[in-house]
């Protein structure tokens, strides 16, 4: 089973579709900032969030339940507009930003992993130049930006800002079944 959170309008069919506002063809109608969601433990191989986690307020709390619901081994996608973008600013209901590290403090081995107990591998992170009408601009920039992402954030990103950041999550469970219970 997958779930795709914070919907909207894109209804994905095979999915289970999350938003709060009950819109047509939304499946369960839920306050992202109001754990714990209405899942069972370990329930979703796969877990959709696009441009949704900018929008909540208690952003641990919600990561943790993402944990709690997917099953080992699950992937967690998410789509984001990256710190550099004035998309990032524009919206007056984000309420953070996101860079190419800010995943990692859920990561086994990092050393700032304690603000939570919930883990992830990160498998993918890209950064994507435009989302819009200069897509075309992709095929030079994307490369490049990509190439040394660290380096890009560190010196080039007010320069020459980016859109949107993607990563891709592997939940990490013990064998024997750890459950993450808020």
């Amino acid at each position: 089973m997958k779930l795709n959170l914070g919907c909207g309008t894109d209804i994905k069919p095979g999915y289970v579709n999350l938003d709060l506002v009950p819109l047509k063809g939304v499946d369960v109608v839920c306050n992202l900032d109001n754990p714990p969601l209405p899942f069972k433990d370990n329930q979703f191989e796969g877990i959709y969030c696009r441009h949704v986690l900018e929008h909540v307020d208690n952003f641990l709390p919600l990561i943790e339940e993402l944990y709690r619901i997917s099953k080992p081994e699950g992937i967690i996608r998410i789509e984001a507009p990256h710190c550099s973008s004035v998309l990032s600013y524009t919206d007056p209901t984000h309420r953070r930003f996101f860079t190419y590290n800010s995943m990692r403090y859920f990561e086994e081995d990092y050393i700032f992993n304690f603000y939570s107990r919930a883990r992830f591998e990160t498998v993918k992170v890209r950064l994507q130049f435009s989302g819009g009408k200069f897509q075309f601009l992709n095929y030079i920039f994307d490369p490049l930006v990509n190439l040394f992402p660290n380096l890009y954030e560190r010196l080039w990103m007010w320069l020459l800002p980016v859109e949107n950041i993607f990563y891709i999550l592997r939940v990490k469970k013990s064998a024997y079944g750890q459950q993450y219970s808020t």
